[in-house]
């Protein structure tokens, strides 16, 4: 399964199974029938399935997740998300499988297609997740000059059940960069339409912070890199491309 093909339900549990569809169907189907949502609790109510037989139920999951779909394609139609405060918006992670993360850290910079140093300048959301507008300040792999780039993202936002507040929804390896965040990223080829670049699941991120870089949890060689001092880290990332074959 491409992240091209991956898309969320922020009102519902969003989760995207290759091949799965009545998964999909019965998340929708909760959802129009008042179930709960991933940081929402309380009790989803009576099962509206009860009693059906197989077939009904395949045809009621799959008129209410099409409904749901309808509601959601509408919601972005007429939300205005050009001006969110993203920092203050709620996250909540994704339950969606991922790209199976690369193991070693020679590995994940021999497969990138491009590694830089930057901060996103601006978040086109849409229902596919996000393009960023980021801004390459420093290119170690690649030859990319500086200046704006877009990066394609699974990650982005949705409404929550009420169907009027606004989350982030975060790939596990991929989590929505915020405006003026300063990391290093190691990317890939296009990855949506509208979009240069992805971003490397899971061993492409790194947030550069005072107290070093820090990667992401599932990163299989996160205890090697985290907390080294961004110096350290970019000779560690020039040693493996000059190594490179």
């Amino acid at each position: 399964m491409t992240r091209a093909s991956r898309s969320y339900l922020l009102a519902t549990v969003v989760v995207v199974l290759a091949g799965l569809a009545v998964v999909g169907a019965s998340l929708g189907t909760h959802a129009l029938s008042g179930g709960a949502s991933p940081g929402v609790k309380g009790n989803p109510g009576p099962n509206p399935e009860a009693g059906m037989t197989d077939a009904q139920r395949i045809q009621y999951e799959t008129t209410a997740f099409a409904q749901f779909e309808a509601r959601r394609a509408a919601w972005f139609d007429t939300t205005d998300l050009s001006s969110l405060n993203y920092p203050k918006l709620d996250r909540s992670e994704l339950q969606v499988q991922i790209v199976p993360p690369l193991q070693t850290f020679e590995a994940s910079v021999a497969a990138a297609r491009a590694i830089v140093i930057g901060s996103v300048k601006s978040i086109a959301p849409d229902e596919q997740g996000a393009v960023l507008t980021f801004d390459v300040e420093q290119s170690l792999k690649g030859g990319l000059n500086p200046g704006p780039i877009r990066i394609g993202t699974g990650s982005g936002v949705g409404p929550l059940p009420d169907w009027k507040t606004v989350a982030i929804g975060d790939m596990p390896g991929d989590p929505l960069l915020l405006p003026g965040q300063q990391v290093i990223l190691f990317l890939t080829g296009p990855v949506r339409p509208g979009a240069e670049y992805g971003v490397e699941s899971v061993t492409g991120h790194y947030d550069i912070t005072p107290a070093g870089i820090q990667p992401l949890e599932l990163n299989a060689f996160a205890s090697e890199v985290s907390g080294q001092s961004e110096p350290a880290f970019l000779a560690r990332i020039a040693s493996a491309v000059s190594g490179a074959p």
